[in-house]
């Protein structure tokens, strides 16, 4: 009886500091942007005035933080694909970021502390599709979404 107790308590502590793990998580990614898949709000950073070059800024395996302003600023971590020194980012399907561009295509990129304003384009060209395609999976086929975060001058 006495072990069940013992395991009983365990678990529920362990669900405890679970949740607020879970909350302390959130609120950060709120605050402070997104944490890993957890999305989150406003961005902070340097707002830099020149043009990136993307290549150099974001080597293989690096990922990038979105924002997209609207009524509530929300921030999601992606994961950045540079074809002809442009910056794409690819979806499987629409999700709940790819629909706040229909919306509201303006975008800010952070990488590292530095921010970058740029506007979200849809790819409609399956070449180009194919092209990104290949840069994240490595086949060359026209296949999921994929927006040009196309950086704009302030």
């Amino acid at each position: 009886m006495r072990s069940i107790r013992v395991v009983k308590k365990t678990l529920i502590t362990l669900t405890t500091m679970l949740v607020l793990l879970s909350i302390g998580l959130y609120l950060y990614a709120q605050l402070a942007g997104p944490v890993g898949p957890i999305p989150g709000g406003t961005l902070t950073g340097m707002h830099i005035d020149e043009r990136p070059i993307w290549k150099e800024l974001l080597p293989r395996g690096k990922f990038i933080e979105v924002e997209w302003s609207g009524d509530h600023p929300y921030s999601v971590t992606l994961d950045p694909h540079v074809v002809a020194d442009e910056l794409y980012t690819w979806s499987r399907s629409p999700n709940s970021w790819t629909k706040r561009i229909a919306r509201d295509p303006k975008a800010i990129v952070r990488i590292e502390r530095s921010l970058y304003k740029t506007v979200a384009i849809k790819v409609s060209d399956d070449n180009l599709l194919a092209k990104i395609n290949y840069d994240r999976a490595g086949v060359l086929e026209a296949t999921g979404i994929s927006f040009h975060l196309k950086w704009i001058e302030n």
